[in-house]
């Protein structure tokens, strides 16, 4: 059999993508089972490499798709609705247009963004190209995260700084509410 010509490909992989999308809001909806595991296999399927289960994954975060191959997501990572991750910045071509360099060069940054084990990325948080998201580390809502944020550390703000750790985070909680625990 012949293959397709490449636009009528691309319209075929697009109604798929979307396909996909929809299930993937049902189940989200229905079953969180079955929601992270179709999920984990799309993102697997578009190159995003993940190691192990990842605990929440929400239909609305956006995989920058220049590189879905440099993102890379740990065991139980959670990250949240509205979260972007960012793997290219074409912001240099503007500074180096405004340095005076050679415009008919193409200047681009592209790195690669790691999630690791056990991270909380919160709702509408921006994860910039070249960053490590360490060990248990918890990303603010709406934090800007530019650097790489050390294992067990708590970060927000834009640019994210650092907040705290999770260990002095669960203290102040515990002192806060002393009906945390479930039984």
């Amino acid at each position: 059999m012949i293959n397709p010509p490449l636009p009528r490909r691309r319209k075929i992989q697009r109604a798929l993508d979307y396909t996909v999308a929809a299930a993937l809001a049902c189940l989200q909806r229905v079953n969180h089972r079955f929601y992270m595991r179709f999920k984990a296999a799309d993102l697997r399927r578009l190159g995003v490499r993940i190691t192990g289960h990842p605990r929440f994954i929400a239909q609305s975060v956006y995989f920058d798709p220049s590189m879905y191959g440099a993102i890379q997501i740990g065991h139980n990572v959670v990250i949240s609705e509205s979260v972007r991750l960012l793997t290219h910045d074409y912001s240099i071509c503007q500074a180096a247009r405004a340095a005076g360099l050679d415009e008919s060069r193409y200047f681009r940054r592209v790195q690669g963004i790691t999630l690791g084990e056990e991270c909380f990325v919160g709702l509408g948080a921006t994860i910039m190209p070249g960053v490590v998201i360490g060990k248990s580390s918890i990303v603010a809502a709406g934090a800007v995260v530019t650097k790489p944020v050390p294992d067990f550390d708590v970060v927000g703000g834009n640019p994210a700084r650092h907040i705290c750790t999770v260990f002095e985070l669960w203290r102040k909680y515990e002192k806060a509410s002393p009906h945390l625990y479930y039984e």
